[in-house]
């Protein structure tokens, strides 16, 4: 596939995913604010223990889909790349277990441009405290930029020996 078309399918795809967004956050508006419960079971959560990221547009289709279908994700081990993603998950949605931890890097891209569009992407999905963390570390960049569970924790709910 040559550069121009890799760069086309990388629009399109961003497209799609600005779309998915704005359809994930009309749904949320529409469900309200109900009385759940904080802590919840997470038996049949996702674990992520050993996820070393891949493609962003394929990890924030699986942000959105987990986000609508309200599934729970139990950090139990590296988060790298784009899988940072999950992150972005409801608070409600997540726990982090000891040991757990993420690490961060500027996506790569066919170009400068497209690189930089999916970098602001990650960045407007992180929620703040992400944000902050890696603004403090200098950015997205070349070098691999490790959150731990020390962090992570006291932003987080802390996943119990109990919750599987």
């Amino acid at each position: 596939m040559g550069k121009k078309n890799r760069f086309a399918v990388l629009g399109v795809l961003l497209a799609a995913l600005a779309m998915a967004a704005v359809q994930t956050e009309s749904k949320a508006s529409q469900v309200g604010s109900g009385s759940q419960s904080v802590e919840r079971e997470f038996r049949d959560a996702v674990e992520i223990g050993n996820d070393s990221g891949g493609y962003v547009a394929e990890y924030a289709l699986r942000l959105y889909a987990m986000k609508d279908a309200r599934q729970r994700v139990r950090f139990a081990g590296v988060c790298d790349s784009a899988c940072t993603l999950f992150l972005a998950l409801p608070p409600e949605q997540t726990c982090v277990t000891e040991g757990a931890y993420f690490r961060f890097h500027a996506p790569s891209a066919p170009s400068a441009s497209a690189a930089a569009a999916v970098a602001a992407y990650m960045m407007r999905k992180y929620p703040g405290w992400v944000r902050a963390w890696i603004v403090a570390q200098g950015g997205l960049s070349d070098r691999l930029a490790t959150m731990n569970y020390q962090y992570a924790q006291n932003f987080m709910r802390t996943c119990h020996s109990t919750q599987r």
